[in-house]
């Protein structure tokens, strides 16, 4: 909260510059530590810790939880209201921290399944050998299916068919944002199945395309 980095800066900086030179000199914070992929897998690293060793130490999941909840707290305020503006990069990040849940919950099975193995006991049904760990072990087949399902999924850019194509304006708050009524009302009226403007490359396309087609 205090981001003594940061401070330190300004007043060794403050003592040559002016107040406004000295705070853009000392912006911005250490990207390689404080940026958004290295807290993203500072964050990934503590949820993983909490969720492989939940079952042997389940007061695992307490410190884990008191440590997100003050992460909301202090990041909460830190980005919005201290740091100085990130850029948004979509989905990405959040894609990543998704594979790396994926592959902790991997390492949550084969531990599991070993320490089922070490502690339980086979019992025969019609013959098969059936065991505890076994049965744990055998999630992994629905991890992988998973994890296939989410690496079909573009997180960095919107289908256009998830865009609606009507305006909704009865959830329109005139409040936060203006949109001129002729743009809604063309908007509305038009039944095109896609009626999005086409592109420099479209048009770069196309050009070529013509060239094509003309005789020599």
């Amino acid at each position: 909260m205090v981001r003594h980095v940061q401070v330190g800066k300004y007043l060794v900086f403050r003592t040559m510059f002016t107040k406004k030179d000295a705070k853009k000199k000392a912006e911005p914070e250490d990207q390689d530590f404080y940026g958004v992929g290295s807290r993203s897998a500072r964050w990934i690293n503590t949820m993983l810790i909490g969720l492989v060793y939940c079952q042997i130490q389940p007061f695992l999941l307490v410190f884990s939880a008191v440590h997100f909840l003050v992460c909301k707290f202090v990041y909460g305020h830190l980005i919005v209201f201290a740091e100085e503006r990130k850029a948004d990069v979509g989905g990405g990040i959040f894609q990543d921290q998704l594979w790396h849940l994926h592959f902790g919950l991997g390492t949550y099975i084969i531990l599991m399944s070993g320490y089922l193995a070490n502690r339980s006991s086979y019992i025969h049904v019609f013959g098969v050998p059936i065991s505890p760990y076994i049965v744990c072990f055998l999630s992994l087949v629905y991890l992988v299916r998973s994890a296939r399902k989410m690496g079909n999924v573009d997180c960095q850019v919107l289908p256009r068919n998830e865009v609606p194509k009507h305006p909704q304006l009865n959830q329109h708050d005139e409040t936060v944002s203006y949109i001129q009524p002729e743009l809604l009302e063309k908007k509305a009226s038009e039944d095109v199945e896609d009626d999005w403007p086409a592109s420099e490359n479209d048009m770069e396309e196309s050009d070529e395309g013509d060239d094509d087609s003309e005789s020599p």
